[in-house]
């Protein structure tokens, strides 16, 4: 899958069929998170908890914990439970690098961003392999063309 915020593309490749197709895509403009205190009609309480500042792969980040209560009944559960996710944000490129969840419904789940690099990336590994099959939907229904690189 290719997305290009600034043409505002998405080309989703299925390798199988040597087909893409490309429809419109926007990226989210904001994310507004919940606010802390009582959720889903009183049955979880969330809170979040200033983790600090720290340095990770050169980047200043930012640490938040979320901890949010489930209440007895609300997911058939029969004993109140816990479940906690560790955000490490990055201002400076606009992401979390390090994200750890832990939930007793799934266990624990730890998202790392790693091999970061700060340098532009070849454009070829965001182009559309050669010999594929691309169908443009974004417009007029004749906008499929095959690819002979």
């Amino acid at each position: 899958m290719l997305l290009d915020p600034v043409a505002h593309t998405r080309t989703t490749c299925t390798v199988k069929k040597r087909h893409c197709l490309i429809t419109g895509y926007h990226e989210s403009a904001s994310f507004v998170p919940p606010q802390d205190g009582l959720l889903a009609k009183g049955t979880r309480y969330l809170s979040r908890e200033n983790l600090g500042t720290n340095v990770v792969d050169d980047l200043s980040v930012v640490g938040t914990r979320e901890t949010l209560s489930i209440g007895v009944g609300a997911v058939g559960n029969t004993q109140p439970l816990v479940a906690t996710r560790e955000f490490w944000y990055s201002a400076d490129l606009q992401v979390n690098l390090s994200v750890t969840r832990n939930d007793p419904r799934i266990g624990t789940q730890v998202l790392q961003l790693v091999d970061l690099t700060r340098a532009e990336p070849d454009p070829a590994i965001f182009q559309v392999p050669a010999g594929f099959v691309v169908q443009d939907v974004r417009g007029p229904p004749t906008s499929e063309k095959a690819l002979g690189h």
